[in-house]
């Protein structure tokens, strides 16, 4: 990535961080006047619609890229789509985050499986949702079940924003995500207290975010996790580093 798009990513974080939608999109026009259009700008500001849940300002984005002349990778395309879909969701409107997720199949824009790598003792472990293709998959789903239990007493509550319409009621469904699995794993397989590192191929989804958080002060261990934009440090007192602006 270039310098000059690294700095307009910082300067479009920096205000989505802080709420200022408007002017981060503003900064976007205004970079684009002296360079050529940069996808990665607006998939930061369509993450901070997200965040704040502007479903108008998300839309307009995602019109604007997916109807416009500009060449998108898959990746981009897929991240625009799925974005967008989760600002929806996040507001209760299920209906058109469906809709714009059936976008994704109806016009073949591939949608990336997540995937979580993790390393213990110099050996490397890979993670898809719901995985259970590894030898200790017992164990881990049956320590998955004690975390939710502790979580559930610690006042957690599933995130309905990261489900489909078809998934709403089904809390399980976000039980199996792949960084869930890594952490599981790893607490079965390190001593107490060991710092869990995990990699994700993707954003980590917002329940993913608070519930590592949980688990890193329920079990006083750090987890650092590096997703597709950003490391994410989680310390023994419950918090991130990113402080819940990704």
């Amino acid at each position: 990535m270039k310098v000059s798009i690294k700095r307009g990513v910082l300067k479009v974080d920096v205000y989505g961080r802080a709420g200022q939608l408007s002017e981060a999109h503003s900064i976007i026009h205004l970079f684009e006047k002296t360079h050529p259009r940069a996808p990665v700008l607006y998939i930061s500001l369509l993450a901070a619609c997200r965040i704040h849940k502007n479903a108008k300002l998300a839309l307009e984005i995602h019109d604007e890229l997916m109807d416009s002349n500009i060449s998108l990778t898959d990746d981009q395309r897929s991240a625009i789509v799925v974005l967008t879909a989760n600002v929806y969701s996040s507001i209760g409107d299920h209906d058109r985050s469906l809709i714009l997720r059936q976008n994704l199949y109806r016009n073949k824009i591939p949608k990336y499986s997540g995937v979580t790598w993790t390393e213990i003792n110099g050996k490397m472990y890979e993670f898809y949702a719901q995985d259970i293709r590894h030898p200790q998959s017992k164990e881990i789903y049956e320590q998955l079940e004690i975390l939710h239990e502790q979580l559930i007493k610690l006042g957690y509550q599933p995130n309905e924003s990261v489900l489909t319409k078809n998934e709403i009621n089904v809390e399980w469904s976000i039980y199996g995500h792949s960084e869930r699995l890594a952490i599981a794993f790893n607490l079965i397989s390190t001593p107490p207290g060991t710092t869990i590192y995990l990699t994700k191929n993707l954003r980590m989804c917002i329940d993913c975010h608070e519930v590592s958080k949980l688990i890193a002060r329920l079990t006083q261990r750090e987890i650092i996790a590096r997703d597709k934009l950003r490391i994410h440090y989680f310390t023994k007192d419950g918090r991130c580093s990113c402080d819940d602006h990704f």
